[in-house]
């Protein structure tokens, strides 16, 4: 029996792919539609397997709008019994997109019996003078896209953002925790953010008198259970370290802050005035803060060129309450980048389950309801499984990460198919963020397909014609 798996083609264009060809060895199902429409197409493929069968191959070549200049192949081909082959997409000698070259050969990501995404986004209407995104997308995807998504507000912007950001580490904890129940990510946020995240969830603790960020939950009878991660310092150094060669924006939303080595059983354990005092003025080593600013205005109804036009940015919110209650003050970093939540408002709220489709159901009709269009608050899609009680207790059921590679591969369509211009997720929020930039992709094609278009001013004259070009694919 063969190894089968799904290909998922996004056609975030204007324009059909349409089959110019297609061939296979030695392959149980290999049947590729005759067009794809602007939308997605989901194809079943499997190889027959074994050794014997060992040079399994099978291609598809597609031409956008029929179009030879602009081609590309899907391609497999087995690895002689060993395992599952490389699936990949080669462009042709004349077709490119803005962070792959002509005749570049990408490898997609793909699992037996899972979806693996090709995506190809554009905006335009000229296919000869076309500029195209996706799969395998710049590190730098806010400056290389900056033409298309400049005047997009941050409610109007897709992204992606990583959950519990900070975990990639299991630096010691209480209660039971192991990296099983506590690590959330696999990559550490130097990169997460080569691999396009640009929303961070960050939790910081006070753990042996230092500064990292955490993981933890409060249970009636175990009280806190949880584990440390990255150290805030390292993060920071990450951080300075893309911003001096990126011209991005990266957030930094600061929330669950709790001093670990004072739990004494309070649930109420947040971070004290004095401790978050410390804290920002750490944070204060970040480089190219988001200075100037009230900390109580609406970041999100500004256009990405008053964040990035002439260099980068990091906004830092403080989303928590400090011990007691009340709002954490920021007077003492008054204009340095530092915001209250009422600054950024966001729709967030997680499922709370280990079960896929219920997770998806919730948040995809989270969306709906909540995004009535693009002017609507900002919206976080949390495309996370949480674990149940039996997960955290025994390690033979799923762990965190397990339940993260569980959700990635049922993101694409689902969610493709429940979008439109006026109603699609501002953040893009996983577990295990991956540096293949898949999520990044996403996002992108969000951006280029379902934004609105950003007017190109020439001069005076084409006032008439700026205003006629905004609008956005449905």
């Amino acid at each position: 029996m063969g190894i089968g798996s799904y290909i998922l083609l996004i056609n975030a264009t204007p324009w059909p792919f349409q089959l110019a060809g297609q061939h296979s060895y030695q392959m149980n199902t290999w049947d590729f539609p005759a067009v794809v429409e602007s939308g997605s197409a989901r194809v079943y493929m499997e190889d027959q397997g074994g050794v014997t069968e060992g040079d399994d191959g099978a291609e598809a070549l597609y031409a956008i709008n029929n179009d030879s200049d602009f081609e590309f192949e899907i391609l497999y081909r087995s690895d002689y019994g060993v395992g599952t082959g490389p699936l990949l997409v080669s462009y042709n000698e004349s077709f490119h997109t803005i962070s792959s070259l002509t005749g570049a050969t990408l490898t997609l990501d793909w699992t037996h019996n899972q979806d693996a995404p090709f995506i190809l986004a554009s905006s335009d209407t000229d296919l000869s003078s076309a500029t195209f995104v996706g799969t395998n997308p710049a590190e730098a995807w806010m400056q290389a896209s900056y033409d298309r998504i400049e005047c997009l507000t941050l409610r109007e912007l897709a992204m992606p953002g990583s959950h519990d950001s900070g975990m990639s580490q299991f630096n010691g904890g209480r209660g039971g925790a192991s990296p099983t129940n506590v690590q959330t990510q696999t990559l550490d946020i130097g990169g997460q953010l080569r691999a396009g995240a640009r929303y961070f969830d960050v939790r910081p603790v006070i753990a042996g008198g230092h500064w990292a960020t955490g993981h933890y939950s409060w249970g009636k009878i175990l009280g806190w259970l949880g584990g440390n991660g990255q150290s805030i310092t390292s993060i920071i150094e990450q951080v300075n370290n893309f911003t001096a060669s990126n011209n991005e924006l990266i957030i930094l939303d600061l929330s669950h802050g709790l001093d670990t080595d004072n739990f004494d059983g309070d649930m109420n354990n947040h971070l004290t005035q004095e401790n978050w005092n410390d804290l920002m003025t750490v944070l204060l080593q970040l480089n190219h803060r988001l200075n100037g600013f009230d900390s109580s205005g609406d970041l999100s109804v500004m256009p990405i060129s008053d964040f990035i036009e002439t260099g980068p940015a990091v906004v830092v919110i403080v989303r928590d309450k400090v011990k007691g209650g009340g709002n954490v003050d920021l007077s003492t970093v008054a204009q340095a980048g530092f915001f209250q939540d009422s600054a950024l408002p966001i729709y967030n709220n997680y499922t709370d389950t280990d079960q896929l489709d219920v997770m998806t159901n919730d948040q995809l009709q989270k969306m709906l309801e909540n995004r009535q269009d693009p002017e609507s608050e900002m919206f976080l899609l949390s495309w996370t499984l949480t674990q149940a009680t039996r997960d955290i207790l025994n390690p033979a059921f799923a762990s965190i990460l397990d339940l993260a590679a569980t959700a990635k591969v049922a993101l694409w369509a689902p969610l493709w198919n429940r979008m439109s211009s006026q109603q699609y997720p501002n953040v893009l929020m996983v577990d295990a963020f991956q540096g293949n930039g898949d999520v990044t992709a996403m996002a992108l094609a969000i951006n280029y397909h379902f934004a609105k278009i950003c007017p190109v001013l020439v001069g005076p004259s084409s006032f008439a014609q700026v205003i006629l070009s905004i609008g956005g694919f449905s």
